[in-house]
Formats: C-alpha cells, sequence, structure tokens
C-alpha cells in the first residue's frame, strides 16, 4: 500500500475546513471525485478499483520508472505512492474510466458529504475531451468534437495553457456558466487534443496521450503536479509567482494596483487560500475602495464572490 503525502492532503483538508461554511455544490462534487482517488479501503469495490486503477497506471505509463526501481533495487510503493499524488492520469483513470466516482458515491460517502455531493451524481460517465481555451470577457472553451464554442465558470483553467489546447472532462456545475471542468485540465499540444477530441471510445483518450509521451511531443511530467487544487484551477506556485503570496495579491487590490481583469483567477485564488483571506482580514479591513472590492466580486464566482464582498462590506464601512 503506498504512503501518501499526508502534507498535500492535509493542504486541501485546512481550505476545505476553511470553507466549510461555504462550500458550492461544485466544490463538493470536485471533493468527493479526490476522495474516491484516495479510498484504498481493504474489503470495498471503491478500494479495489483505486488499486485497479493504479495498476493500470503504472503499466501503461510508468514502466520504464518500475523497470529501473527494481534494477536499483529501491522501493516500489515510494513510486506508487508517487503516482498517487501526483498522476493526473491516475486521478482520471480511477475516477471516471474505471468508475471510482460512482462507486465511492454510493459505497463509501456518508453523512453531509452524501447529501451535498448531489452533482457529483451528474459527473459520472462523462467522457474525456478535447478543447481550445480563450477569453472572450470571460473564460470560453471550444469543443474540438463539435466545434462549439461555450462560457464556462471561470476558475483559471487556462492559466496553465499558454497555447490553449486542453484535454478534461466538462461537467455541469450546478450554477452559472452552467460548465466547468471537473478538475484543472491539461495542456497539451494541438494533435493530442484533436485526436482525445475525435477518439470513438470513452477510453480513446488513453491511446492518444499514450501516443504523444512516445512520440516525444509531450512529457509525462506534464501529466503530473503535487499541486492539487480544489477551489480553484489556478495552481499555488502561480500565486506566489504572479503576487509572492495570496496575502499579498489581495494587498496589491486593496492599492489598486492589480490587474487586468483577466487576472480575476488569481484574486479569487487568494480569496480562498486561508492564511491569506485571514490576513487580509486582520489587515486589510477597512482599506481601499468599496468600488475595488466590488468589482473584483463581480468577476469571481462563489466561494470566492462573497469573500470579496465581505472586504469590500468592511471598506465601505470605514
Amino acid at each position: 500500500m503506498p504512503v501518501v503525502d499526508r502534507g498535500q492532503h492535509l493542504s486541501i483538508l485546512t481550505q476545505l475546513a476553511d470553507l466549510s461554511g461555504e462550500m458550492t455544490p461544485w466544490l463538493w462534487a470536485r471533493w468527493a471525485a479526490y476522495q474516491c482517488t484516495r479510498a484504498d479501503d481493504p474489503g470495498t469495490d471503491t478500494g479495489e478499483i483505486q488499486r485497479s486503477a493504479l495498476d493500470y497506471t503504472m503499466r501503461m505509463f510508468y514502466a520504464d520508472r518500475v523497470e529501473q526501481t527494481y534494477l536499483d533495487g529501491g522501493d516500489p510503493t515510494l513510486l506508487s505512492a508517487h503516482v498517487v499524488d501526483e498522476s493526473w492520469l491516475f486521478r482520471q483513470l480511477c475516477t471516471h474510466e474505471l468508475g471510482g466516482l460512482e462507486s465511492f458515491l454510493g459505497e463509501l460517502a456518508s453523512g453531509r458529504l452524501s447529501d451535498a455531493a448531489l452533482l457529483a451524481r451528474a459527473w459520472v460517465g462523462t467522457r474525456m475531451g478535447g478543447y481550445r481555451l480563450r477569453r472572450s470577457g470571460s473564460l470560453v472553451a471550444r469543443d474540438l468534437r463539435v466545434n462549439r464554442d461555450g462560457a464556462l465558470l471561470d476558475l483559471g483553467a487556462d492559466i496553465s495553457a499558454a497555447d490553449g489546447w486542453v484535454i478534461g472532462r466538462l461537467v455541469p456545475s450546478g450554477t452559472t456558466p452552467g460548465y466547468m471542468f471537473e478538475t484543472r485540465p491539461v495542456a497539451v499540444d494541438e494533435e493530442t487534443a484533436v485526436e482525445v477530441a475525435s477518439s470513438d471510445t470513452r477510453g480513446g483518450w488513453v491511446s492518444a496521450v499514450k501516443a504523444a509521451l512516445v512520440e516525444g511531443r509531450l512529457e509525462r511530467d506534464r501529466f503530473e503536479s503535487s499541486d492539487v487544487e480544489l477551489a480553484t484551477d489556478v495552481p499555488g506556485r502561480e500565486v506566489v509567482e504572479i503576487g509572492g503570496s495570496a496575502y499579498s495579491i489581495l494587498s496589491r487590490v486593496a492599492a489598486g494596483a492589480f490587474g487586468p481583469d483577466s487576472m480575476a483567477p488569481y484574486v479569487a485564488a487568494a480569496a480562498l487560500d486561508p492564511e491569506g483571506y485571514a490576513e487580509a482580514l486582520r489587515l486589510l479591513a477597512g482599506t481601499g475602495q468599496p468600488e475595488t472590492w466590488s468589482h473584483w466580486a463581480a468577476l469571481a464566482h462563489e466561494p470566492a464572490r462573497s469573500r470579496l464582498l465581505r472586504l469590500a462590506g468592511l471598506a465601505a464601512a470605514a
């Protein structure tokens, strides 16, 4: 059994605990999808799916590293833990193709999660797609399979996709706009995006990605990240690179020195950072122009919108 990264998991738990009274349906659904990839409970169908997904991912995408690990006399459980923690490919296969999300919802989800994650049931069976992202006032995705544009819930999915070509799954958001990516999509080359979009089978994307890796069009680390986010599609490292910290971004907003509007996902991500937002409430309450905070709030989605409106209200009351 792989020893997973408790630091990453704790970071997610800390953020969700901070948002416990502000969780949206899509955030509950993302939490359920994430949980199914960690559920290795012995004696459960969900646990068997998780282990099967890990085994398949290792054989399909990590065979060279498995072989090298044994040749070096290394510990294969460390590689398994790495895949569970960081592989987008593993999480996708476990959650969708092998049915982990559906099994988790029916077998292991209970209490508040079971009641609140109703939207996640509408995500079951969603196919992988290929898309071209662009900004036209807000985030827009062109579905390459049907050559049609659609507005998306803007959580910053395009930030890590400079050329706009991505693969991922569009699912109901439970709000407006009506669709979003079920997790941050992965930036790929145009050929891979088109091949995934045109696949005739539900798991055809696996062959398309494998071909891109074998041909050298993509590197495996493109599908790996320890920076897993649920409340935003902006990687934490991007927040640091752009603003230094979540609080620094909010401080620049208060000073009227952050922009342009296309940077709104960064502001939303900063407002959802537990430490950054707590620091902003402590040090920025009553600062800045109410109109400035309200402007950025209008560009964000819940739960970030309400947090930014709270800072607007504090500024107005000062």
